[in-house]
This record gives C-alpha cells, structure tokens and sequence, in this order.
C-alpha cells in the first residue's frame, strides 16, 4: 500500500481540490491566499507548503505537517530536515532562524554527511574487488 494516494479529493474552506501523488498543487482561498497541499494516505493528513527561502546553494522549503513546522535543506542528493514543534515557534520567526549562522552550521554538516557517504562507497568499492 503506497503512503501517498494516487488521487484524493480533499476540501480546503468548501472549495473541492484534487491533490495527486507526492506533487504540490496550488490551491487558492478566500482573500486571495494561497498555499500548496500535499494529502498523504493515512489519516487523512494534509501537509502544506509554507514556502520556499532564497539561497544560492540550497533548496529551502517550510512545511506544516502534523503540527509541525519542517524545514527542509536539500543540496544535491542529500537533505536535512528540522522539526519543530507548531506552538514552539510563530511561523513569521522561521524565516528569521534560518539566518547565516544556521546555515553555516547546515553547510559543515553537508560536508560532513558528503564524507561520511563517499567513504561508505569506497569501502563497499573495495570489499567488492
């Protein structure tokens, strides 16, 4: 049973929405918001989109999800994800933590899993010769 269902019709403020597998689908609301949902099979759940942070190296999206607020770094094949509890913080202050010190810190760490993977597969390259 695939965790993402193939096609769900949810309901966002009265306005039927399709949501497909694992792809954002913009949905527009009253006052003229708009946000991106994601539906996932079990219960129901709806993961939205808060938005995407500028950066030249990284892909940054926050996401709300299970009463969570999300972070996710992506760079290249890898990716870092934060959670943090929704009352913990005001979703205006996530912008305002992902500041140059954190991502100095996500950039080491990068590095670090970027080693950490490569000589995995040189032991696997080797063992196998």
């Amino acid at each position: 049973m695939p965790i993402y269902s193939t096609k769900r019709e949810i309901n966002v403020k009265g306005i039927p929405v399709n949501a497909i597998a694992n792809q954002r689908k913009r949905v527009s609301c009253i006052g003229g918001l708009s946000f991106s949902l994601l539906t996932c099979q079990r219960n129901n759940v709806i993961m939205r989109v808060i938005g995407e942070l500028p950066h030249p190296d990284f892909k940054i999206t926050i996401f709300l999800w299970n009463n969570r607020y999300l972070i996710k770094i992506e760079h290249g094949y890898l990716e870092q994800t934060y959670k943090i509890d929704q009352f913990d913080l005001e979703e205006k202050d996530l912008k305002n933590m992902v500041d140059k010190e954190f991502l100095d810190q996500v950039s080491d760490r990068f590095q670090a899993m970027h080693k950490s993977l490569q000589e995995a597969l040189q032991r696997v390259e080797n063992q196998t010769n």
